[in-house]
């Protein structure tokens, strides 16, 4: 437990991670013995292992105690710690690609029209560090600069993000994005955001980190970088038995996929010179629009700058959508929009008007 990050036991990775450590020590014929160790105390971790009650040690954080860790594997403890490999590292780790997962979440959202992107997460923990760093290079390939004041640097504890995200608010910061280290930092992001009447995603886009169970439940369901905790239980414990056997620490690096939700679904407007994935047209002001899950591909033309190919006098907020694949323009409001004298109809097009 470290207490500047506040990050808690019962926090939903690190119940996830424990379940699929314990299932892959028990279909070994292995004991898992399960104890909380203060962050600023990590070389009390060895003690089991030098009293003899346990035959190597898993520990689950790097926190800021990269040395500790060095310390105990000079102790030739066999030890397996969860989290980002490090310069000059003497230990073990598996982890997720951080970077990857940082760069993925915050690409989703540039490719959605967002520009003033948050970031939630303190980047003097290792892993937040390469996911900040994924954020930053996301946004150096989009050509957006940085306000410093977006990085919001904030501990794994429940409430930090609502009292950041008060706290930016109330000093005027203007955002449309959030990439939040966490789906309990996410989730209490999203509760800040509708607390002053502005709408997830149609105003801003919000992704976490992890894939808990509760992220697809959530309302919005969650968009998510997913940490394969079933596959990192079980290579953690095959780290471990093979120092045990006496092969020396072998780090491991797992890739990171980000799961697209409601939390983003609907806010796909690409940048200019992108290309719609769907219908490979319509450069500029030309959004895609994903089904839960991101499987399912629809282009739609969202905020035409000209009128309507209905003839309706609505401007900008107007929708028009066209099937994907097909060079048409078709108005996305339906007859009950303009009232009984409506008639949508298509009208071809070589290319987005404006």
């Amino acid at each position: 437990y470290d207490a500047a990050s506040r990050q808690h036991i019962s926090d939903p990775f690190f119940l996830a991670i424990v379940g699929s450590l314990a299932a892959a020590l028990t279909d070994l014929g292995y004991e898992m013995l399960l104890s909380r160790v203060d962050a600023e105390k990590l070389d009390s971790a060895g003690a089991a292992f030098d009293a003899g009650r346990v035959v190597g040690v898993i520990i689950i954080g790097q926190w800021r105690h990269h040395d500790q860790l060095n310390g105990l594997a000079a102790r030739q403890v066999p030890l397996v710690v969860w989290g980002a490999e490090m310069p000059q590292q003497l230990y073990c780790t598996v982890g997720g690609d951080n970077h990857g997962g940082g760069y993925q979440a915050t690409r989703h959202l540039v490719m959605g029209g967002r520009r003033r992107i948050l970031f939630l997460g303190n980047p003097d923990l290792p892993e937040v560090r390469w996911r900040y760093r994924g954020y930053l290079d996301a946004l150096k390939e989009a050509r957006i600069e940085p306000d410093p004041r977006w990085l919001l640097r904030v501990p794994f504890e429940e409430a930090a993000a609502r009292r950041s995200l008060d706290q930016a608010y109330r000093e005027g910061l203007s955002f449309d994005g959030v990439v939040a280290c966490s789906d309990l930092l996410a989730l209490q992001a999203v509760a800040a955001v509708r607390a002053t009447g502005r709408r997830v995603p149609e105003d801003v886009s919000g992704t976490g980190y992890d894939d808990a169970p509760l992220a697809a439940w959530s309302d919005p369901p969650l968009t998510t970088a997913h940490q394969p905790v079933d596959e990192a239980g079980r290579l953690i414990v095959e780290a471990l038995l093979a120092q045990l056997e006496g092969q020396p620490p072998q780090s491991r690096t797992m890739p990171v996929q980000l799961v697209v939700r409601k939390s983003t679904l609907g806010c796909w407007r690409a940048a200019p010179g992108a290309e719609c994935p769907a219908c490979n047209r319509y450069q500029a002001y030309h959004p895609v629009w994903y089904t839960p899950g991101g499987s399912d591909e629809v282009c739609g033309l969202w905020r035409s700058p000209v009128r309507c190919v209905c003839n309706g006098a609505h401007r900008h907020r107007h929708h028009t959508r066209c099937p994907a694949g097909r060079l048409a323009l078709q108005c996305g409001r339906g007859p009950a929009a303009h009232g009984a004298a409506g008639r949508p109809g298509p009208a071809p097009v070589d290319r987005f008007p404006g």
